[in-house]
């Protein structure tokens, strides 16, 4: 039986964009000019200057509908979180959850950035080339030395803070900031504490300030189906330290991590990539247009959501199969009976994908999630976080640069304009 695990110990946030409880096409048709919805776009794609343009909106429209302010604070929450700057994130996870007119459970996004308030920006300095390995879960995993302890951490997009368990940060010497901070999982909330590591290497490379969040170990001890061993999660590298470096990209099916410098550049005309609510966003194209979904390296497989399951073609959804499929997490494993879709086709980020067995959890109103089983089927995937852009190449597409696909993604756009 097929065991798809994701890294569910990430911070998932609450949701996001226009409308409570859905998914917003960041691709779809602008929003008006000068709206607070333009506002949040523009603050999604990276446009400079854009979260202090909410804040000022926010302020001067102190009597605007508290649902809509909640969402603006929390996309604000969101963007200074990946960017890791702690006081102002703190301000604004505060503002929001003070506008939530229901108790939530989930994440203590507020009392995390609390707890970092006095700790500075997470900084990159240098650049690096690293072999990755296939985990126990199925993901990649890099060597990162913290205090002359080398430990192969997972490499998550999809987590918005690094996490180690319990006895890995006793032996790295982590920094306590923080405790009693609330985290909710795929799979059940749970309590760790927060720390800081001052200094860690990947590479020729040094990474400063990194927040981490320590769970207890058997939280990060994770079973191999229902009577499986258990094995432990060392590390898991997050979002923001990634975003640190300003690129990073995986070589040759994900053989190879490169960060900083060592990562290719791309043209500005490559895809336009995005912020999610859940960490980093990328547009796919499928015969119905051109859409938003949420990347995440930790996970070993890619998932269709139920608005990514309206998108497909009757025919598509059809030959679909029901499965039991399992999810573990911090919170322990849970078993799922889910529609499969024996072969999924997508463009993403102007490569063309075939995946092969991908669920469709039709409980959550959002997208899709592209996970490890993407970057495998890719020769180069290169993410540029300084100007929000990005860029796939195919196993077997011939060694042209990833710069010259870069058409493809304004062919995608045309035709989605045709479409509305």
């Amino acid at each position: 039986m097929r065991f798809p695990i994701f890294l569910a110990v990430l911070l998932a946030g609450l949701s996001g964009g226009s409308v409570e409880g859905a998914e917003i096409n960041p691709y779809g048709p602008a929003p008006a000019p000068g709206s607070p919805q333009a506002l949040e776009r523009a603050a999604m794609f990276g446009t400079p200057g854009a979260e202090a343009a909410i804040q000022l909106w926010l302020d001067a429209n102190p009597a605007a509908p508290a649902e809509l302010r909640r969402l603006l604070y929390h996309r604000l929450c969101e963007l200074f979180g990946v960017r890791s700057w702690h006081a102002l994130r703190a301000r604004a996870c505060q503002a929001g959850q003070a506008l939530s007119s229901e108790h939530r459970t989930g994440d203590d996004d507020a009392g995390m950035a609390g707890a970092l308030t006095e700790t500075l920006p997470i900084r990159a300095t240098g650049s690096a080339t690293i072999a990755l390995e296939t985990n126990f879960l199925g993901s990649r995993s890099g060597p990162v030395t913290v205090n002359g302890v080398t430990l192969d951490w997972f490499i998550d997009t999809g987590a918005e803070v690094s996490v180690l368990p319990q006895s890995n940060a006793d032996r790295l010497g982590v920094r306590y900031v923080g405790s009693g901070i609330n985290v909710g999982t795929t799979t059940a909330d749970v309590v760790g504490r927060v720390g800081v590591i001052d200094v860690l290497r990947i590479g020729d490379a040094i990474v400063q300030s990194v927040p981490v969040l320590v769970l207890p170990d058997e939280r990060l001890s994770l079973a191999l189906g229902p009577d499986g061993p258990r094995r432990m999660i060392p590390g898991i590298l997050s979002l923001p330290v990634f975003a640190a470096f300003g690129r990073m990209a995986w070589l040759d099916g994900g053989a190879r991590l490169a960060l900083g410098e060592d990562a290719p550049r791309i043209r500005p005309a490559s895809a336009p990539i995005y912020w999610h609510d859940d960490g980093l966003g990328v547009p796919f194209a499928t015969a119905r247009g051109l859409f938003g979904a949420h990347f995440d390296s930790g996970a070993t497989h890619s998932y269709l959501y139920r608005e990514g399951g309206a998108l497909l073609r009757p025919a598509v959804r059809a030959a679909a199969i029901r499965r039991e499929v399992h999810t573990a997490g911090a919170g322990g494993t849970i078993a799922e009976q889910l529609e499969e879709l024996p072969r999924f086709v997508a463009t993403i980020g102007g490569a063309r994908v075939t995946l092969g067995r991908v669920p469709i959890q039709e409980s959550q109103e959002k997208v899709a999630r592209f996970g490890d089983d993407v970057i495998r089927r890719l020769r180069l995937l290169v993410f540029d976080f300084a100007r929000m852009r990005m860029s796939a190449v195919p196993l077997g597409a011939a060694r042209r640069g990833p710069h010259r696909r870069a058409d493809d993604f304004k062919r995608m756009a045309l035709a989605q304009r045709r479409r509305m």
